[in-house]
C-alpha cells in the first residue's frame, strides 16, 4: 500500500538515476575493454613488425653470406712465399703473374686477369716468423682456371 502512495515522479527519477548509474558503469567497462583491445592490437602489430624485420634480417644475412662467398671464389691465397720476394717488382700483380707463369710453366698468352694482389693485412712479421700469405683477386672466375690451380696444388709442398 505504501508503494502505491509514493510519488510516481520520484519513483521515475530514482529508476532513471539507477539506470544512468548502470549505464555509466557499462560505459566505463567498455572504455576499459577498448583500452585493453587497443593495447593488445598494438602488441600484435609490434610482434608482426618484429617478425617481418627478423625475416628481412635473415634474408639480408643470407644474401650477404652469398655475396661474400661469390666474392671470395675469385680469390686465391698463396702461402709460404718469402717476405720481401716481391720488393723488386713495381706492381704486386705483375710479380704474381710472372711468378705463376714461371712456376706453373704457362705460356705468355695465358690470360690471368688479375684485378689486384697484396699480402695479408697484418704488419710485416719478424724474419723468423712465417710469412704472410698473398691474396690474389681475379677479375672473374674465368681468370682462375681450375686446371691451372689444380696443377699448382699438385706441385706445392703442402699436399
Amino acid at each position: 500500500a505504501k508503494e502505491a502512495t509514493e510519488d510516481p515522479e520520484l519513483n521515475i527519477k530514482t529508476q532513471t538515476a539507477e539506470k544512468t548509474d548502470a549505464l555509466k558503469g557499462i560505459k566505463e567497462e567498455i572504455k576499459v575493454a577498448n583500452s585493453r583491445i587497443d593495447k593488445a592490437e598494438s602488441r600484435i602489430e609490434e610482434e608482426h613488425i618484429e617478425e617481418a624485420t627478423m625475416e628481412l634480417q635473415k634474408r639480408f644475412k643470407t644474401r650477404l653470406v652469398d655475396q661474400k662467398g661469390r666474392s671470395r671464389r675469385e680469390n686465391v691465397r698463396i702461402h709460404g712465399l718469402k717476405e720481401g720476394a716481391e720488393d723488386g717488382a713495381s706492381l704486386m700483380t705483375e710479380f704474381i703473374e710472372k711468378l705463376l707463369r714461371e712456376k706453373l710453366e704457362l705460356p705468355p698468352s695465358f690470360p690471368f686477369q688479375i684485378e689486384r694482389a697484396h699480402r695479408a693485412l697484418p704488419p710485416r712479421p719478424s724474419p723468423e716468423s712465417p710469412p704472410r700469405s698473398i691474396v690474389i683477386k681475379f677479375m672473374s672466375l674465368r681468370g682462375k682456371d681450375p686446371q691451372v690451380f689444380h696443377e699448382a696444388y699438385k706441385r706445392s709442398k703442402c699436399r
